[in-house]
């Protein structure tokens, strides 16, 4: 019983040697077998933990939208699904509830293709699906600068963590700044020489 306790001991202990070494080399040492599956599990992690937070962050879609800046969120949404729904492009909206008449021209409106979730989503969970794609898209951001810069596991999940997770684009969205989600994707492919 003791010695099955051992080997199980060194075999963790052996593994974590591994993890680790596979964590801190950098991508110029090409890895094989086990090395390379605990690579891509620890990309894979990363990516988990980051939908995972955000999901939390923004409560699964359950947003409250009587504070900060959700209130207007919820009214360009709002018409924008309506918009869709009836198939009938926004253009003029109540000068009182925006600077504006003209709808399409406010710049916070997102008017990219996934607004077309909104013809079968609620505002709130369509809020965490965009974010949730802003974020996979600047994940592949920062797989495309890892590779180009050969950075190591270890400093890859430091950059996704500080170009997806910095204080910056979350305290904007928390306030209700959602549009301020693009953020997550362009940070990274604009240090991308590939």
């Amino acid at each position: 019983m003791m010695e099955g306790l051992r080997r199980a001991e060194l075999l963790a202990a052996n593994l974590g040697r591994q993890f680790l070494r596979v964590i801190l080399t950098s991508q110029t040492e090409r890895l094989t077998g086990l090395n390379r599956w605990l690579q891509w599990g620890w990309m894979l992690a990363l990516y988990v933990i980051g939908m995972l937070v955000w999901g939390f962050f923004l409560g699964w879609g359950e947003i409250p939208f009587e504070a900060h800046d959700w209130n207007q969120e919820w009214g360009f949404y709002t018409i924008l699904q309506e918009a869709i729904r009836s198939g009938r492009l926004p253009l003029h909206t109540s000068p009182a509830a925006y600077a504006t008449r003209r709808f399409l021209a406010i710049p916070q409106t997102s008017l990219s293709p996934q607004i077309l979730l909104l013809s079968f989503m609620g505002i709130g969970r369509f809020i965490l699906v965009n974010t949730w794609l802003h974020f996979t898209l600047g994940f592949v951001g920062c797989l495309l600068l890892g590779r180009s810069y050969r950075l190591s596991p270890l400093v890859f999940g430091f950059t996704v963590m500080l170009f997806s997770l910095n204080g910056h684009i979350t305290a904007q969205i928390a306030v209700g700044h959602s549009m301020c989600g693009s953020a997550i994707t362009s940070s990274p492919s604009s240090f991308c020489s590939c």
